[in-house]
């Protein structure tokens, strides 16, 4: 880099070395000479930048204090190294005030000299960085904000989110490609995520569909290029070569035009599966063809039986694909509506107020079974036993709280069968099983917030959390404050 210098110097003998020594340690640097302040800041104005300047503090017309002033309303970043024969306490205080990159006392070598410049411009380099990642972290936060994120594309392309009925979407922009590649067995998702992780591809993939052991992947690349489709093109002939290096399969791709629009996006997202070629007859891409939008499962949406078998599957299904709880909520219902026909508005309900996936199952469970019952099954809630179960529930849950427990665990080690011992619990606590828990956990984490030398991280592993992001998350949508807040606020109160 090439340095503007700025040495203010009353005495030519002192100023004309300073220049001399500069020029050996910084040949490119463009160095102008002043005699007194008044001339370095008279100078300092015609200067495209000024980096690092000289001042002497005593000098006629205008000492070094005052031109270091001057320059400062100019060049903020200037790099000001005071020179002085005097070593005075108020002067060094006034120097550093100004921001000083260093402070010489006359007479310096010309090692104290070379130091003073290092530091200077290791100052400026950081700067320099410092600048550069703000604007680089300006420009990527304008990007996010103008574009739809690239989950939501997903899901628009794939059918799981009808824009029309999303408020949120409208007027966001959207702008970017799609690509769809046919994988032969042995290709699993789990393979992909681990092949991408770590790069930026691994958001932008989802499982299309799986048939007869081929595997058709679906990838968007969200961009404001003019024609992104172009550079997906190129990224894709690299992942797709990494793939054959990896597993020697032959493998067919193809890439949507440019969309610039979300709502274009599901028709650029259909064109790329029209387009796809279907080697050998392929029954994945065919099954794709036919399904169309609709194709956005995992081999077609997993068949789902109306009982807790059925909800693990479907449930999986939906950790795989990332759905968020609202996509999960509208899946459900119409699964359920598919096997019984129209749900109440009262199991509906029941739905919808679901706030995280733990208590969708939950509840997804306890309503299948309330519709598998026979006819002639009493419909109501057995009354709670006078054997002291209560007690004995509250216990148990006391004992296992902190590890993964699930209702299944809890019924079996009770001696009671799953669906008995669901309605049971909340007859006697007139909550489901997993809410009750969760309150637990959050009771439990608040008495170790506040008694013990606990960090937020441990306190979520003693309570059963697994993820301290769903911990955090959690705790405060049930008690209003974030852990750290919890914590902050009964140390104020001690």
């Amino acid at each position: 880099m090439s340095y503007y210098i700025l040495v203010a110097e009353d005495e030519t003998v002192t100023r004309n070395a300073i220049a001399e020594n500069l020029r050996s340690i910084l040949p490119d640097a463009r160095l102008l000479l002043a005699e007194n302040g008044l001339r370095a800041v008279e100078q300092a104005r015609a200067l495209p930048r000024l980096d690092i300047a000289f001042m002497d503090l005593k000098m006629p017309l205008m000492d070094g204090i005052e031109a270091a002033r001057e320059l400062r309303t100019q060049w903020e970043n200037c790099q000001i190294i005071f020179l002085t024969a005097y070593s005075g306490f108020d002067s060094m205080r006034e120097a550093l005030a100004l921001g000083a990159a260093d402070y010489l006392l006359k007479p310096f070598s010309q090692t104290g000299l070379v130091a003073a410049v290092q530091k200077a411009a290791g100052r400026l380099k950081l700067l320099e960085q410092t600048r550069e990642q703000l604007t680089r972290a300006q420009a990527e936060r304008e990007r996010l904000s103008e574009l739809v994120d690239e989950r939501t594309l997903l899901d628009v392309a794939s059918g799981a989110l009808d824009i029309d009925s999303e408020e949120a979407l409208a007027g966001s922009a959207a702008s970017g490609a799609f690509a769809v590649v046919r994988c032969p067995a042995g290709f699993s998702p789990q393979r992909a995520s681990g092949l991408l992780r770590g790069a930026p591809w691994e958001a932008r993939l989802r499982v299309l569909v799986r048939v007869r052991a081929e595997y058709i992947f679906l990838l968007v690349f969200s961009s404001l290029e003019e024609d992104v489709s172009a550079a997906v093109h190129e990224r894709l002939g690299a992942l797709c070569g990494k793939i054959r290096r990896l597993m020697h399969a032959s493998l067919s791709a193809a890439v949507s035009d440019t969309f610039h629009s979300i709502h274009s996006a599901a028709d650029a997202c259909f064109r790329c599966y029209a387009a796809l070629p279907a080697p050998g007859g392929s029954a994945a891409v065919r099954w794709l063809r036919e399904n169309g939008a609709e194709a956005y499962a995992f081999g077609s949406p997993p068949a789902f039986r109306l009982d807790a078998d059925g909800v693990e599957t479907l449930f999986a299904y939906f950790a795989l694909q990332r759905f968020s709880l609202p996509v999960c909520q509208r899946h459900l219902l119409a699964r359920m509506e598919e096997s019984i026909g129209s749900l109440t508005p009262q199991a509906r309900a029941l739905v919808t107020a679901c706030e995280d996936l733990p208590s969708l199952a939950e509840t997804a469970r306890e309503l299948c079974a309330a519709l598998c019952q026979p006819l002639d099954a009493p419909q109501d809630a057995p009354e709670p036993p006078a054997d002291g179960t209560e007690a004995r529930i509250k216990d148990y849950l006391l004992a296992h709280y902190a590890e993964e427990i699930t209702l299944e665990d809890i019924s079996a080690a009770l001696g009671y069968s799953r669906t008995y011992f669901s309605k049971l619990f909340k007859r006697l606590f007139g909550k489901n099983f997993v809410a009750y828990l969760t309150d637990l956990r959050i009771e439990e984490a608040k008495r170790l917030l506040k008694n013990g030398p606990f960090g937020i991280r441990e306190v979520a592993s003693r309570t059963g959390f697994r993820d301290g992001a769903y911990f955090s998350s959690t705790f405060r949508r049930l008690t209003g404050q974030t852990p750290s807040e919890y914590q902050e606020s009964v140390r104020k109160k001690r």
